[in-house]
């Protein structure tokens, strides 16, 4: 099947926020092993990002304005605890929800991680929703659907879409933050992975 890459996500993004089709409709459109792919890809280049830098790094603020590596990866941990609940509840799984999950934008954010730290709950969480997916999709089961405020019928392949669209977001975020000029330099830049 066909990569979904940045610019696959992009389409998707324009087709849920501008054109206002509705996430099932737009999801419905990918694979769902394609989509899996993208998640596990997406989360490879997070690490990479997070790979080696020290704690001034993680915890740097371009401005008053601009979230630190460390409130981007912390939000985005605890925001997936949305799509994990999601899964259980559409699957009717039998494993417990993740409690508290954030209800507001930019909730679970925290400043004062290590790069370290990040990277092992990172890899965990990625590999608890890798896990809980490839346990309970079925495409048969796909068919039942939850209502959510704001997005309207939703079932497992909207919400992983949701999630890939969260993901590149502050992937891109992260990365702009990574590259500003003021970034704090540890002395060990040549080992800093390329962006």
């Amino acid at each position: 099947m066909a990569e979904i890459d940045a610019a696959a996500l992009e389409l998707a993004a324009n087709a849920v926020y501008r054109e206002g089709k509705s996430v099932i409709e737009v999801a419905n459109t990918f694979d769902m092993s394609d989509m899996m792919r993208a998640f596990i890809n997406q989360r490879q280049k997070m690490l990479k990002l997070l790979a080696g830098l020290t704690e001034a790094q993680v915890n740097y603020n371009p401005d008053t304005e601009s979230y630190s590596l460390s409130e981007i990866f912390t939000h985005v941990i605890a925001a997936q605890g949305n799509t994990y609940n999601a899964f259980i509840d559409i699957s009717e799984s039998t494993r417990p929800h993740i409690d508290p999950v954030p209800r507001e934008a930019g909730g679970g954010a925290e400043k004062g991680e290590t790069a370290a730290r990040l990277v092992v709950e990172l890899d965990q969480v990625t590999r608890d929703l890798q896990q809980l997916i490839d346990e309970t999709y079925d495409p048969v089961r796909d068919e039942h659907h939850v209502k959510i405020a704001g997005f309207g019928e939703m079932n497992q392949k909207a919400f992983l879409l949701l999630q890939l669209l969260h993901d590149d977001d502050h992937f891109r975020q992260a990365r702009t933050t990574r590259r500003s000029r003021l970034f704090p330099k540890s002395g060990r830049t040549a080992a800093l992975p390329p962006l």
